[in-house]
């Protein structure tokens, strides 16, 4: 992925989380999709979204928010 795609991924997820009060970042690595699935599950019937991202992508949208020790 082009560092200009990311830019413009991590500036979509600033928007997104541009006045939240809270995130959570979670490594979903070593998750199956059945797992993956019921989480996104039970979050939807909680309203709570769950958007995946690349590292870098968090890291400059982080950044752009100015939340300094999240992320990388």
């Amino acid at each position: 992925m082009s560092k200009r795609l990311k830019r413009l991924l991590a500036s979509e997820l600033t928007s997104r989380l541009d006045g939240k009060d809270s995130c959570v970042v979670v490594e979903m690595g070593s998750m199956d999709v059945l797992t993956v699935m019921d989480l996104r599950n039970d979050l939807r019937d909680k309203g709570i979204s769950l958007t995946v991202v690349k590292n870098r992508v968090a890291d400059y949208a982080f950044q752009e928010l100015g939340w300094d020790g999240v992320g990388g």
